[in-house]
């Protein structure tokens, strides 16, 4: 792969997958090395916030709660008092509140973490 401009080889020349903490400080590292306009780089990142991120299925604690039949406290409490909420089992977001403007961490639960979840109900 070559710039269309000048011919310099790109930097990346073999795609592959990845996480999307790894992906997205590679694409700043990218971003910088482009020397784009600090206006230009706002503008790129403003925009990709509005593109889905595909990952694995994941689960909120409400959403398990559901499945289960128990009350989202109890999964959050479940998962703390087991250490699930780290990375094998699923991943921390940054949501909305639901009946608040403030944005906090949401611990979402991947099908390892809701499978550890279920046998821990058992």
């Amino acid at each position: 792969m070559q710039c269309s401009r000048c011919d310099q080889s790109a930097i990346v020349s073999n795609p592959k997958p990845l996480c999307e903490g790894c992906a997205l400080d590679t694409a700043l590292g990218l971003l910088a090395a482009c020397r784009l306009s600090e206006q230009s780089i706002k503008a790129l990142i403003q925009s990709g916030f509005a593109m889905p991120v595909i990952t694995e299925r994941h689960y909120s604690a409400t959403d398990l709660a559901k499945e289960f039949g128990i009350s989202a406290q109890k999964i959050g409490k479940l998962a703390n008092a087991n250490n699930l909420k780290q990375a094998p089992f699923g991943q921390w977001r940054l949501t909305k509140a639901a009946n608040n403007p403030k944005q906090i961490d949401s611990f979402f639960y991947n099908e390892e973490g809701r499978d550890q979840i279920k046998q821990l109900l058992r």
